[in-house]
C-alpha cells in the first residue's frame, strides 16, 4: 500500500499530488499539506529551508536565490513576465569561521551572519528591499523569489530536481509595498 512517506522524497510535485489523491481515496484521511518554504505575512517574507537543505548548506554548498522583478501581463488563460529584473543572493557557509555569508553580486564585501535563520532573513529582507525599489503604482511588478537548482553542483542537481525539500519557489506573486 502507498504511504507519503515512500513516494514524498522521489518523485515530482505533479506526480506526488496524485499518489496523494490516491492515498486519500484508498485511506480517506486527509493528510496535513507540507508548509510552504517561503511565505510573506504582514509585509515580511520567510524563507524557511528544510533539514536536507541546511544540512548541505553547513557542509559547504552555495545556494543561489534569485529574486524577480516583472509587469506580468495576461493574455487569454496564459501570464507573461515582461520588462523581467533580476537579483542574486548566493548564500555560503565558511567552515573556519562557522559563518555564513551572502554575497549579491555586486564588488562588495559579503555580508556575515552567525545563525542560518538571520541569514535567511537578510535574504528575504533584501528581496523585499528590491521589490519596494521596482514597484511603484505605475507599473506594478510582481516579484518571484527562488532557489536556482540549476546553480547546485552536479551530482546534487537530480536530486533537488526530484525531492521536494529543495522546492523553494515563492512563485509570481503580487506583493505589497511597505513603504
Amino acid at each position: 500500500m502507498l504511504t507519503k512517506r515512500s513516494y514524498q522524497r522521489h518523485l515530482p510535485a505533479g506526480i506526488r499530488a496524485l499518489l496523494a489523491i490516491l492515498i486519500l481515496t484508498q485511506t480517506g484521511q486527509v493528510q496535513a499539506a507540507d508548509p510552504q518554504a517561503i511565505e510573506y505575512h504582514n509585509g515580511e517574507l520567510t524563507i524557511a529551508l528544510s533539514a536536507e537543505v541546511a544540512r548541505a548548506v553547513d557542509n559547504g554548498v552555495p545556494l543561489t536565490f534569485i529574486s524577480e522583478y516583472a509587469v506580468v501581463t495576461q493574455i487569454l488563460f496564459f501570464k507573461i513576465p515582461r520588462h523581467i529584473q533580476s537579483h542574486q543572493f548566493v548564500v555560503t557557509h565558511h567552515a573556519l569561521s562557522n559563518r555564513y555569508l551572502v554575497s549579491d553580486g555586486s564588488d562588495l564585501a559579503p555580508n556575515i551572519f552567525s545563525s542560518l535563520t538571520s541569514t535567511m532573513d537578510y535574504v528575504a529582507s533584501s528581496a523585499m528591499g528590491l521589490f519596494n525599489h521596482y514597484h511603484s503604482p505605475e507599473t506594478p511588478y510582481r516579484m518571484r523569489l527562488r532557489l536556482s537548482k540549476v546553480d547546485l553542483p552536479g551530482p546534487m542537481r537530480l536530486s533537488a530536481f526530484i525531492t521536494e525539500d529543495w522546492d523553494i519557489n515563492s512563485g509570481w506573486k503580487k506583493w505589497q509595498s511597505v513603504p
